[in-house]
């Protein structure tokens, strides 16, 4: 049993590969959100950023 976001497993789930392990009233709308300090950071949590940034 897992929690995964079903943007990642809905091709799973329709091709019944996973299946949701309660009834709908199980399920809870979630966001994520992510901030940042605007000063310039490190490589690597500018790479991170630019990687979110990309993903919208």
């Amino acid at each position: 049993m897992a929690w995964l976001p079903q943007s990642l497993v809905a091709a799973d789930l329709h091709a019944g590969r996973l299946v949701l392990a309660g009834p709908e009233r199980w399920q809870i709308p979630l966001q994520v959100r992510l901030y940042r300090d605007r000063s310039i950071l490190s490589q690597s949590a500018e790479m991170f950023w630019e990687a979110v940034c990309d993903g919208d």
